[in-house]
């Protein structure tokens, strides 16, 4: 991680390790903590000890668990975390079952760098906004 105490840590999930990759070197320069995972499986284990901010991940996965079925887990035990889905392929079927299951935004590959950190702080944002008690 950038720092021993970040503002944010975001959870990444890819199986392409280019990508996985470039987006931590991103989101570390931004001063973010960042959790890399290449399977879905790791991913939902892993919310079992840590709790990220926000939860950035490809739909189209290899594995046991493709990026529709990680977001149901996501949602269904700790639905306070945002998800944002990163594809080249927007119009998918698996990249429309993570909006279906709960995804907040989903951007499509390629992207700029600004616009996945602005993405990703609108996305804690609104998730904090909603959280907060009202009077």
């Amino acid at each position: 991680m950038a720092q021993s105490d970040p503002e944010h840590t975001v959870a990444v999930l890819d199986d392409d390790i280019y990508i996985l990759d470039a987006v931590q070197l991103l989101l570390q320069s931004e001063g973010w903590g960042v959790l890399t995972f290449h399977r879905g499986e790791d991913l939902l284990l892993a919310l079992e000890m840590h709790t990220p901010s926000c939860i950035v991940l490809d739909p189209h996965l290899s594995g046991e668990l493709n990026g529709e079925d990680v977001a149901r887990g996501v949602v269904q035990s700790h639905s306070h975390i945002p998800i944002i889905g990163l594809t080249a392929h927007p119009n998918s079927s698996v990249a429309e079952g993570i909006m279906r299951q709960g995804a907040d935004i989903m951007l499509t590959k390629p992207i700029g760098a600004e616009e996945i950190v602005a993405q990703i702080r609108k996305a804690i944002a609104l998730r904090q906004a909603q959280a907060k008690p009202t009077r």
